[in-house]
């Protein structure tokens, strides 16, 4: 949980102020995707875009491990969730980590399906770690005053948004990474992080574990989680 570099070692060094101590009722494999996926998606969410009880979210990728990290923070938040995936297994999964309901990634008719979702509006929010063929279609799906977050680009190509869009929608395209959140802003990072540990002793946060691979398949399990297929954050090494 404490490192980046190492992640196929059996013992790796960090320094005192990347540790944290788990709670009792925490997994080793919840922990392993914990940090970075969590703290991404309450910085994102509460920091970046202000998220507010009772507004609708809208995650993008929603069965991935930072999608499934924004469903379960976006609903402690107070909002309400629409997780988007592309197949019924992945919607399924968003589903039981606790979004209100689930959207396909079928360009056809999206964004009146997305509209319908919304009660006749659309999303205040979108969390958007993919910024793939549907970057654009949600944006214009936006209420006023609406947040698009970016997150990353696991869509492939780097797409671009007309500059007139947001003053159409009073609405603001906003950055997240979470690597400058922690070097710029580590003492925030850190209780950003212990009010994410404080749900999971609490109860209110139980993170899913994704796949596990044994640690000499490490290959296949690099292959797997680049695939697209898995469901939360593929795991490599020993279970508990």
């Amino acid at each position: 949980m404490a490192t980046v570099a190492g992640g196929f070692a059996d013992l790796a060094l960090a320094p005192a102020v990347a540790c944290a101590r788990l709670p009792a009722n925490m997994t080793s494999g919840q922990a392993a995707g914990f940090r970075i996926n969590h703290l991404t998606a309450l910085h994102g969410l509460e920091h970046r875009a202000a998220l507010r009880p009772g507004e609708t979210l809208l995650v993008l990728g929603a069965a991935g491990g930072v999608g499934t990290a924004a469903v379960q923070v976006g609903k402690i938040l107070g909002a309400r969730v629409i997780a988007c995936a592309s197949t019924p297994e992945k919607r399924a999964f968003a589903a039981a980590c606790g979004a209100d309901a689930t959207l396909d990634t079928e360009a056809e008719g999206w964004r009146d399906r997305l509209k319908a979702l919304c009660g006749g509006k659309g999303p205040d929010v979108i969390f958007d770690p993919v910024c793939g063929p549907l970057f654009e279609p949600a944006f214009r799906s936006l209420a006023w005053g609406g947040r698009h977050l970016v997150v990353g680009f696991a869509g492939g190509p780097i797409p671009a948004l007309p500059a007139n869009l947001p003053l159409m929608k009073g609405a603001s395209l906003t950055g997240v990474d979470v690597r400058q959140f922690l070097l710029f802003e580590g003492p925030r990072a850190a209780q950003t992080l212990d009010r994410l540990l404080a749900w999971v002793a609490e109860g209110r946060l139980s993170p899913p574990e994704g796949r596990r691979f044994a640690l000499e398949d490490y290959g296949p399990a690099l292959e797997f989680a680049l695939s697209g297929q898995g469901l939360g954050k593929t795991l490599v090494g020993a279970g508990e």
